[in-house]
C-alpha cells in the first residue's frame, strides 16, 4: 500500500517509522524473547529496532512501518 504521509492524521503519523536496512545480523526473536523474559541487560533501543530492520538486500522496497506499543500483546516464544 502506498500513503501520503501529509494526508495521515497525526496519531497515526507519529507512529510511522522509516525501515532501516542493514548488512548487521540481527536476531529479532532472541532479542524479543530476552526483553519479555525480564532480562534487563537487552538494550531499549534494540527493542524498539526491531519492527524497522530488515536485511540491505531489501533496500529497494523503501519502506515505512507503523509500529505502536500494546501492552495488552502477550509474547510466547515457545
Amino acid at each position: 500500500m502506498e500513503y501520503k504521509l501529509s494526508s495521515l492524521t497525526s496519531e497515526f503519523a507519529e507512529n510511522v517509522f522509516p525501515v532501516l536496512y542493514t548488512q548487521e545480523n540481527i536476531n529479532s526473536k532472541n532479542i524479543l524473547k530476552q526483553h519479555f523474559s525480564g532480562n534487563k541487560r537487552v538494550n531499549p533501543d534494540r527493542i524498539l529496532m526491531v519492527p524497522v530492520i530488515k536485511s540491505i538486500d531489501w533496500t529497494y522496497e523503501k519502506q515505512w512501518r507503523y509500529v505502536r506499543d500494546n501492552p495488552s500483546v502477550k509474547m510466547d516464544f515457545h
